[in-house]
């Protein structure tokens, strides 16, 4: 099982690697978001119950030219979640959408959240929808709207 954990943190890393890195010949630039860069999650509040890692970093996202990519740790140092795919700003609401994860039913989901900046703090709301590639609306299982994290620049 330790042996699938790092192959698909290793998969995670390579594939926001690449999207970094590489662009397609003759594709049209996207202009940079303001959230472009790398964050590290700082806390994490659950139906108002604040969480802070015990791991640092607990959770590493990084945003890149419209693709997303996501590290999570659990506190035990086992990798809770990978993924990586594509996002969209739209004012406050951030759609991500999932190309690679390591729960393969998430592949071709959609997440919505609101987001903003409190000074360099990144800060994300949601989960104000979830829809599964299939469709399906999974917003009222994954609780609804009830989670904030905040993440700060990686130094």
């Amino acid at each position: 099982m330790k042996n699938v954990s790092f192959v698909q943190l290793v998969i995670s890393v390579t594939l926001m690697l690449c999207f970094s890195c590489t662009q397609m010949p003759n594709a049209p630039s996207k202009k940079i978001s303001p959230i472009d860069g790398n964050w590290e999650n700082i806390s994490t509040v659950i139906n108002g119950k604040l969480t802070t890692p015990k791991r640092k970093p607990a959770e590493f996202k990084m945003f890149n030219d419209g693709y997303f990519s996501l590290i999570h740790y659990r506190d035990d140092g086992s990798l809770g979640f990978a993924g990586a795919g594509v996002f969209e700003l739209n004012s406050n609401h951030y759609k991500e959408t999932f190309k690679y994860a390591h729960d393969s039913t998430l592949i071709g989901a959609s997440v919505w959240f609101d987001w903003n900046m409190e000074g360099d703090t990144l800060v994300f709301t949601g989960f104000k929808k979830v829809i599964l590639a299939d469709g399906k609306d999974v917003t009222k299982d994954w609780g609804g709207d009830i989670l904030v994290e905040k993440r700060v620049r990686a130094k």
